[in-house]
C-alpha cells in the first residue's frame, strides 16, 4: 500500500484524482487500525469466556457467575481507564511503562489462574501411589512457565513510542525525517511535542500535527487574532484565549496595560508547560505572566459553567477534522460565546484554507455569520493567496477609523514592533488584509450547510479533505465577493486610495 500512495507529494495530484487518492489513504488508515486494534481485541473479547471457564464450578449458579464476572469486568474497565488516562500516564511516565505495566498484570494474573487451578487440582485429582503431585497439576506448572517466561520478556521488551510517531502522527513518511526534537511529552488529553528543522523552524505538535510555530507565515496569523482585536477594541479589560497552543496569540495581550486579566482555556495540561519552556521569547512569557490565569478544561465546558464576560474572545482550536475540533465552530458554541462578552466585545476566530475544501470552509464562515452577520474576514497570508484567514465578528456594526488605528499602534510601541515583525505595523497595511463582509459574501454562502452540535457536519466534510491542499482556488472563490467596504473604512483620501489598490486589485 504505502508503494502505491504518493504520501509526500500530494500538492501535485491532479484535481480528477482527489477523490480517488483520499480513498486509497481512508483504505490504508483503515488497515492500520486494523493492524493496531483488531488482534488485541480479539484476545481481550476472547479473556471474558475463559474468566468464566475459570470461574466456574460443578455448583455454580450460571447466572449468578455471568453477572459476578461481568460486574467484575465493568467495574474493572471504568477503573481501568480512568487511572490509566489521568493517573497512569503522569506517574508511570509515558505509554511506555504503562503498556509494561499491563502485560506484568495480564502474566500475574494468568498466574493466579494457574494457581487456583492447582489447588482445585489438588482437591479433586488424587495424588500419585508415591504421593507426587498429580499429573494435572505437572501440566499446570508446565503450562504457566511456557507461558510466563516470553510473557515477562516480551512485557519488558515493549519498546518506547517513536518521538516522530507522537509528533507526526498518521503521517508516517515524516517519522524519521531528521527532525530534532527539543521535548516529546505524552498527556492526559494529547501527545505534545516541540521540533527543531534544520532551517531553524521550531514547530509545535498536538496530537499528531503542527499547531502552532515560529515560522514567519504562522506568527503573521497567531498576532493577527490577538493584535488585531486589541487595537480595534477601544478599551479592552478582560481576554480569553481558546487554546493555547504555542501561547502567541495569548502574548499578543501581555503588550496593553489596560488589559486586566487574560484567561488561557486549554484542555492538556502539557501543551501550556511546553508552550512556556520552548517559546517564551514569541509568546512574551504569558504563561508565566502575573495578568494570566491558566484554565485547564474543555472550552465549551468553561464556557457552559462560567458567569464570566469578556471583551475580546479569541480562538485558534485545531484543524476541523481533528476530533473535537469541529465543537470549537458550531452554531451551540457561538451562542456560549456570545453570553460571555461584554458591549462592544470583538471576536476573532481561526479558519484553515489549507487541508480543507470550499465547502468545509463555509460551513465554518456561514455559521459564523449567522452569529454575527456584521463579521468580516481578514487573509493572513503575506501574499494575496490565501492560506490562513480570521474572523472577526462584532455585535454591532463595526467601524474602523484608520488614522486612529495609527495612533493606537504609536501608544503600544511594543505592539506595533510585534506587527513590524510580521509587515502588519501599520494601520493601512493591517487593513489591505481585509478579505470581505458578512452581507457581499452571502452569495458565495447561498449553498453552505451549517455546523451544528448534532451533526457535527464540518468534522466530516473537512475530514474527507485532509490530504488536498486547495487553498489558493478557495481563497480565489471567496475573493470575487471582495470590495472596498465604505461601511467600515473611515479613511483620509490617500489612506482610502492605497486601500482601495489593494482590495481591488
Amino acid at each position: 500500500i504505502m508503494e502505491v500512495i504518493p504520501f509526500v507529494s500530494f500538492e501535485v495530484i491532479p484535481e480528477e484524482l482527489i477523490d480517488e487518492m483520499s480513498g486509497l489513504m481512508f483504505f490504508y488508515d483503515f488497515c492500520r487500525v486494523l493492524l493496531a486494534f483488531l488482534p488485541a481485541t480479539i484476545l481481550w473479547g476472547a479473556s471474558f469466556p475463559l474468566a468464566l471457564a475459570a470461574a466456574s464450578t460443578r455448583a455454580s449458579d450460571p447466572g449468578k457467575l455471568v453477572g459476578g464476572v461481568y460486574a467484575a469486568n465493568t467495574v474493572g474497565a471504568i477503573i481501568g481507564a480512568l487511572g490509566v488516562s489521568l493517573v497512569g500516564f503522569d506517574w508511570a511516565g509515558g505509554s511506555q511503562s504503562v503498556e509494561q505495566f499491563l502485560a506484568w498484570t495480564a502474566v500475574g494474573t494468568a498466574g493466579l489462574l494457574f494457581l487456583s487451578g492447582l489447588l482445585l487440582s489438588d482437591r479433586t485429582e488424587p495424588a500419585t501411589s508415591e504421593g507426587h503431585t498429580s499429573p494435572v497439576g505437572v501440566l499446570g506448572i508446565v503450562g504457566f512457565v511456557l507461558l510466563a517466561v516470553p510473557g515477562v520478556w516480551l512485557a519488558t521488551w515493549v519498546p518506547p513510542v517513536k518521538d516522530g510517531l507522537i509528533a507526526e502522527g498518521r503521517y508516517v513518511e515524516n517519522w524519521d525525517n531528521g527532525t530534532e526534537f527539543h521535548e516529546v511529552a505524552e498527556g492526559i488529553n494529547a501527545s505534545v511535542a516541540v521540533s527543531l528543522t534544520t532551517d531553524g523552524i521550531r514547530s509545535f505538535h498536538v496530537s499528531g500535527k503542527v499547531v502552532a510555530s515560529n515560522d514567519p507565515v504562522d506568527m503573521r496569523l497567531q498576532r493577527m487574532l490577538g493584535h488585531m482585536p486589541a487595537l480595534l477594541h477601544p478599551d479592552p479589560k478582560r481576554v480569553l484565549i481558546v487554546g493555547c497552543g504555542a501561547g502567541v496569540t495569548a502574548g499578543c495581550f501581555t503588550e496593553y496595560p489596560n488589559i486586566e486579566e487574560i484567561v488561557i482555556c486549554e484542555i492538556e495540561p502539557k501543551v501550556a508547560e511546553l508552550a512556556g519552556e520552548w517559546f517564551a521569547a514569541e509568546n512574551r512569557g504569558v504563561i508565566d505572566h502575573p495578568k494570566t490565569r491558566v484554565v485547564f478544561d474543555d472550552a465549551r465546558h468553561f464556557l457552559a459553567t462560567s458567569k464570566e464576560k469578556f471583551d475580546i474572545i479569541t480562538s485558534d482550536p485545531i484543524h476541523p477534522w481533528v476530533r473535537g475540533a469541529a465543537a470549537l465552530y458550531s452554531a451551540e458554541y457561538y451562542e456560549l460565546v456570545k453570553e460571555h462578552i461584554n458591549p462592544g466585545a470583538i471576536i476573532t476566530q481561526w479558519v484553515p484554507l489549507y487541508q480543507s475544501d470550499e465547502g468545509s470552509v463555509k460551513s465554518q464562515v456561514g455559521t459564523f455569520m449567522d452569529a454575527f452577520p456584521n463579521g468580516t474576514l481578514w487573509n493572513s497570508g503575506p501574499e494575496d493567496k490565501g492560506y490562513d484567514i480570521v474572523m472577526m465578528g462584532t455585535t454591532d456594526p463595526m467601524r474602523i477609523e484608520v488614522s486612529e488605528l495609527e495612533s493606537r499602534m504609536l501608544w503600544f510601541p511594543a505592539a506595533r514592533n510585534a506587527m513590524e515583525e510580521v509587515d502588519l505595523g501599520t494601520g493601512v497595511g493591517m487593513m489591505k488584509t481585509f478579505l470581505g463582509q458578512g452581507p457581499a459574501l452571502k452569495p458565495w454562502l447561498a449553498d453552505y450547510q451549517p455546523n451544528k452540535d448534532n451533526n457535527l457536519r464540518l468534522q466530516y466534510l473537512a475530514g474527507l479533505h485532509l490530504n488536498t491542499f486547495r487553498d489558493a482556488d478557495i481563497f480565489g472563490a471567496m475573493r470575487v465577493y471582495r470590495q472596498y467596504p465604505d461601511n467600515i473604512f473611515i479613511a483620509t483620501p490617500e489612506e482610502e486610495q492605497e486601500l482601495r489598490a489593494a482590495i481591488d486589485r
